[in-house]
């Protein structure tokens, strides 16, 4: 022990007269050396080690230890540590209680033992209740309850989340009180000798063992046929957030620490000394099976050694069995699992719906409507955005409304959510004129009215201007849209129908661009046109487009030359590529390698490789050095894919060759 220690302790000593706030120990500089263990105490005994809290923090407080040995002391130091809530009850005449503040993860051990060595130095013992944990950065206040009996005079402290050690003199017990606060009104037993109203019969799971059941509406609850020959039921959800306890999410049983997910051991006791888990009454059959009930309150009582656990019967993970149901289908007073979204929209309270699947309609979603099932107990309230917890949700359906509602997976989002312009009046577009190929137009649709509805736009309601074109010769026409707002593009053949149309060039809400095969001297209609009210100044710009050649189809050994300067943008950015594209279709038969050679007078080129249907590409490359061919390979199985002859940049554009082979060995 250091020189120092004694002088400390003695420093420490006289510093706590007449103090009734928690004791903060004296930070020492050096970890005394480990030596031999001479006494001990775990969460497993009645009157042994106590974990009252190891929680975030509800506020950051400085870090450092401090000792409680009344309750005044405790309440001192639960406020000192940031821990939420009022403090437990502890019987000081037998505890004392250390509380330490710290930076922890998001991720705490499990506490189980105390240890006492020689040196007169306390440790603690702990167990992962995870293999994995993203390593955030979390302020964590923890409290132990430690029993006197084991502590020496005087002591230090090495908690496991600090490398300074602090020194306490151990306080005298006070007098014992007799105010009748210091008595805990006993908790009867969870056991009945029968139920009048039972909410579900069930079987009792194998001595030792523990698993899933189903009440009878459908709810899971886990039955645990303890090895000492207790036995427990719990409720398979807990509240999902402290201050929510209308929301819930599911508990899962760990086999391989004998706990389940929530850090709760299999009689529901929290090991971090929060909440127990919902118990439940329960009343034997006589014929291995039990009568379940209503939930009550849990009696105080040690942790359950982890070698003590139960082993698992069936599955782990509650609620899995249930099929997916579409909104519409859930069942009246039953369970169901359902392809929704628990959404907590600008106003209301929190409803089931179905996000919308366009993006930029979620950009402005402002949450369910009015008719869409509340979740009761939800607090109806404005709110600044809207947030959603992800498919699927575990309902129970009673009228028109949700009673219980249980998280089925841990995705969250959140949403701006802004607003929509009002939209123009209805009445005709305003006409422009003619377009000539490559002779860019400029226009605005601000003041104008809303004439059509182009059936790509998902919300209408923008003013909209409208050009026509005439094909001077027979081929492929392509027009494209840049708009200071977000515009859309729309063609019309001469008797209305609708040719081609786009909202968003590879999501690019200010640009469109559509591809239209004309006859020589076909006219259409070009409508300008927005999203959601959107108005605003635009270019509008008509080009003719060089086929390519074979019909676009690239065949393995043959080489084939293009331009890109003769045709559009179309694709998304893949590597970062911004220039004009051509998309060659190529048909694998063979499952091998494959080796594509692509080569320019001189401008950068990007090549990418697409599986059909994909939205991400298999292959991207981008040629460093223009003056080189690019040369690169890949696997591909048998399938159809697009590959894609790109540019960097705008400029970068021209012709090219393009060929491909089966790579030889």
């Amino acid at each position: 022990m250091p020189r120092s220690f004694s002088s400390l302790l003695l420093a420490l000593t006289l510093s706590l007269a007449g103090c009734t706030g928690a004791v903060r120990g004296t930070p020492l500089s050096e970890v005394p050396k480990p030596a031999a263990v001479t006494a001990r105490a775990t969460t497993a005994e009645p009157d042994g080690l106590r974990v009252l809290v190891t929680a975030r923090q509800k506020r950051i407080a400085e870090e450092g230890v401090w000792l409680a040995a009344d309750e005044d002391e405790l309440r001192s130091l639960w406020n000192t540590v940031g821990a939420d809530g009022p403090p437990p009850r502890v019987d000081f005449d037998t505890h004392v209680v250390l509380g330490s503040s710290y930076l922890g993860g998001a991720c705490e051990p499990e506490i189980d033992t105390v240890e006492v060595d020689a040196a007169g130095t306390l440790r603690l013992r702990t167990h992962l209740l995870s293999d994995w944990c993203i390593a955030l950065a979390v302020y964590v206040a923890q409290a132990i309850a430690v029993p006197r009996r084991i502590l020496p005079s005087r002591f230090v402290f090495v908690a496991p989340h600090s490398r300074t050690p602090y020194a306490f003199d151990l306080p005298a017990a006070a007098p014992k009180a007799s105010a009748a606060s210091r008595v805990v009104p006993p908790i009867s037993s969870l056991e009945r000798p029968s139920l009048s109203a039972p909410l579900g019969v069930v079987a009792l799971p194998p001595h030792g063992h523990i698993a899933l059941r189903t009440l009878d509406d459908g709810r899971a609850v886990w039955v645990v046929a303890h090895r000492s020959g207790a036995i427990s039921v719990l409720s398979a959800d807990e509240p999902a957030f402290s201050d929510s306890p209308w929301l819930r999410k599911k508990v899962e049983w760990l086999s391989r620490i004998g706990r389940f997910g929530s850090g709760h051991d299999a009689a529901g006791r929290s090991v971090h000394g929060a909440s127990p888990l919902e118990t439940r009454v329960f009343a034997r059959q006589g014929d291995g099976r039990i009568a379940i009930g209503e939930p009550a309150p849990l009696a105080p009582g040690p942790i359950e050694p982890r070698a003590e656990a139960p082993t698992l019967k069936g599955s782990s993970d509650p609620y899995t069995d249930l099929p997916l149901l579409p909104l519409d289908a859930m069942p009246e007073g039953r369970m169901a699992r359902v392809d929704s979204a628990l959404v907590f929209g600008l106003s209301g309270p929190a409803r089931l719906c179905n996000l919308p699947t366009v993006d930029k309609l979620l950009d402005h979603f402002p949450g369910c409507p009015e008719h869409a099932p509340a979740v009761l107990g939800s607090p109806s309230e404005p709110r600044r955005g809207v947030t959603f917890m992800v498919a699927p949700v575990i309902v129970r359906r009673r009228g028109g409304a949700v009673d219980l509602a249980i998280l089925g997976s841990d995705g969250t989002g959140g949403l701006a959510s802004r607003p929509l312009f009002p939209p123009a009046p209805r009445g005709d577009s305003r006409a422009r004129g003619a377009l000539t190929m490559g002779a860019p137009v400029r226009g605005t649709t601000s003041g104008a009215k809303d004439g059509v509805s182009p059936a790509c736009v998902a919300v209408g309601g923008a003013p909209d201007e409208t050009w026509t074109f005439t094909a001077p010769r027979a081929g492929l026409y392509a027009l494209q849209l840049d708009s200071d707002y977000d515009g859309a593009l729309a063609v019309y053949d001469a008797d209305g129908a609708l040719l081609a149309c786009n909202d968003d060039r590879h999501s690019l809400v200010s640009s469109s661009l559509v591809h239209i095969s004309l006859a020589q001297g076909a006219r259409v209609k070009v409508v300008v046109d927005g999203f959601g009210g959107h108005a605003g100044a635009y270019t509008l710009r008509v080009q003719e487009e060089a086929p390519l050649a074979h019909g676009g189809v690239l065949v393995l050994g043959r080489e084939v030359a293009g331009d890109t300067s003769k045709s559009t943008d179309d694709h998304a950015a893949y590597c970062a590529s911004y220039g004009n594209d051509d998309e060659w279709l190529f048909d694998v038969t063979e499952d091998t390698t494959y080796v594509f050679r692509l080569e320019t007078p001189g401008w950068t080129t990007v090549l990418s490789v697409l599986a059909e249907g994909a939205s991400m590409p298999h292959l991207c490359t981008r040629e460093r050095s223009p003056s080189s061919p690019l040369v690169t390979d890949a696997a591909l199985a048998p399938g159809k894919y697009k590959i894609i002859v790109d540019g960097p940049n705008e400029k970068d554009a021209g012709p090219y060759r393009l060929r491909v082979e089966r790579k030889t060995p």
